[in-house]
């Protein structure tokens, strides 16, 4: 009645082809041999193990071990129908893989619970094929055939708190991940003659690596029925090793997230919500540390709905945004506001007649900031602005 025993198996199989063809647009459209591909990768993955469990007065804890194997096979040509260039890529990966959980009911409305698992991750064929992806001239990608899966340690602990009488709850939780072999995109960096210089990536396995994040939130009626908070906080800490120009590397990368919002129904007609949110990012190298990074993201929305006669509604949200990047000298502003008015006709509701305008400051624009272990990227891009549409 209280120790369980559990076998398992699991099974996925999964196929992919991609097809790349570069043409020489000023001679003719002649096919580049080079840069084309055409290459499949099909993966296997099998899983069989078993634990025991045990479960008793709100206490439930288990542990085990499965046998993990991953087979990957690949061809690659120029392209479909032509021999291979390469060696077919046949790789086999066997593993075994424990795992342990442990939860409890600690009290009648909060839960504590602890898990950790063995993760092992196959390198993709594309990461594995010998091929080299030369988009920018300056920066040139290559394969591994050697590449190894990458294997992490899991930890992961969480908390909840619910309570139904005061209609509020909390939450937390922390995850940690360590790495024994990680895949990474090591980089040298060469002078070549016409070109100037240029940056070849290649995916490596380097072993150490950590990733911690802290997060915690909570939703709580300041006054019941009528104004609603909600306090979301995340902090992440990872560090990633890589080697630039055979000189190691320490990329850390520091991230806080805090989100707010307020939640007013001043009564049956009238909805008010407001809400922000603020992250910021700081990357920092050991190798050459004046390239640092402290991306920063602002964003304030605020959203009114309005019964304004009995089967008309108005509606809209305006949202503030702010990206910034003061090392690349990047200062992006970007307000957003809609609105709409709708009207349900007839006497059972069914039918609605909608008028809306979306982005009537006509100011939208698509907007990332990323930084990894070895680069950070950026991208602006149009996208559809102002538009209205009656439905």
């Amino acid at each position: 009645k209280k120790i369980i025993w559990q076998g398992f198996y699991n099974f996925s199989t999964t196929k992919n082809i991609q097809d790349r063809l570069t043409d020489n647009s000023l001679s003719q459209n002649v096919r580049i041999d080079t840069l084309s591909a055409y290459y499949t990768n099909n993966v296997l993955y099998n899983r069989f193990g078993s634990n025991f469990r045990y479960s008793d007065k709100g206490l439930n804890a288990s542990v085990g071990i499965a046998a993990q194997q991953l087979q990957l096979k690949g061809n690659y040509s120029v392209q479909k129908d032509l021999p291979d260039l390469q060696r077919p890529v046949n790789k086999t990966y066997s593993n075994l893989v424990p795992n342990a959980n442990l939860g409890c009911q600690l009290f009648k409305t909060t839960y504590l619970n602890f898990s950790y698992s063995f993760n092992v991750n196959e390198p993709t064929i594309s990461e594995l094929m010998p091929i080299t992806s030369v988009n920018n001239i300056a920066y040139r990608i290559e394969g591994n055939p050697d590449l190894q899966p990458e294997r992490k340690h899991s930890f992961n602990l969480t908390s909840n708190y619910s309570n139904q009488a005061s209609m509020s709850s909390l939450f937390m939780g922390a995850t940690y991940d360590n790495y024994v072999n990680r895949i990474v995109y090591n980089q040298t960096i060469l002078n070549i003659p016409n070109v100037g210089l240029q940056t070849v990536s290649r995916p490596d396995n380097m072993k150490g690596g950590d990733n911690f994040t802290l997060y915690v939130g909570t939703n709580y009626p300041l006054i019941k029925t009528k104004l609603t908070m909600n306090i979301n906080c995340n902090l992440n800490f990872s560090s990633s090793p890589t080697l630039i120009n055979d000189v190691k590397n320490i990329t850390k990368n520091n991230g806080y997230m805090f989100t707010t919002s307020f939640n007013l129904n001043v009564n049956q007609k009238i909805v008010l919500g407001t809400n922000g949110t603020i992250n910021f990012n700081d990357i920092s190298y050991s190798f050459r540390p004046e390239q640092n990074q402290h991306i920063r993201y602002y964003s304030s929305n605020t959203n009114i709905k309005w019964q304004f006669f009995t089967k008309s509604y108005f509606e809209s949200n305006f949202n503030y945004s702010v990206y910034k990047n003061d090392k690349l000298g990047f200062n992006q502003n970007i307000p957003m506001f809609n609105a709409s008015i709708r009207q349900l006709i007839g006497k059972a509701n069914r039918i609605e007649m909608r008028f809306a305008a979306f982005d009537i400051f006509d100011r939208n624009l698509q907007i990332s900031q990323t930084a990894d272990a070895n680069y950070i990227q950026r991208s602006t891009a149009n996208t559809l602005a102002r538009y209205f549409l009656l439905s």
